[in-house]
C-alpha cells in the first residue's frame, strides 16, 4: 500500500490534508513518519496556513507544541537543515 499511496499523492493532495482544520501541528509532526509526508512538510512550512497552525498551537496547548518540536527534532526522514528550518519557523510563529 505504501508505493501505492506514495506514487499517487502529490504535494497538493498533501496539502489539502495539511490545511483541513482538523489537522493541528502536532497531527502534521506525528504524521510525518514517512518520507515524501515529511518532505512535503518541510515544504507546507513556507505556507501562511503552517505558521497559522503553530500560532493556535501556541495559544491552545504549549505541552502539543512542544511535542511537536521533538517529533520534528526526531524525524529521521529529515536532513539536519531540513529539521532546522522547520522548528526555526514553529518558534518565529509560537513567539
Amino acid at each position: 500500500y505504501y508505493d501505492i499511496i506514495r506514487n499517487n499523492l502529490t504535494y497538493d493532495d498533501l496539502k489539502r490534508i495539511f490545511n483541513n482544520p482538523r489537522s493541528d501541528l502536532y497531527d502534521l509532526a506525528i504524521n510525518a513518519t514517512h518520507d515524501f509526508v515529511a518532505k512535503a512538510l518541510v515544504r507546507y512550512a513556507d505556507d501562511t496556513n503552517f505558521r497559522q497552525k503553530v500560532v493556535e498551537m501556541a495559544k491552545r496547548n504549549s505541552y502539543l507544541l512542544q511535542k511537536s518540536l521533538g517529533l520534528i527534532n526526531t524525524n529521521y526522514f529529515l536532513t539536519d537543515k531540513e529539521r532546522a528550518k522547520l522548528v526555526t519557523i514553529i518558534k518565529a510563529a509560537a513567539g
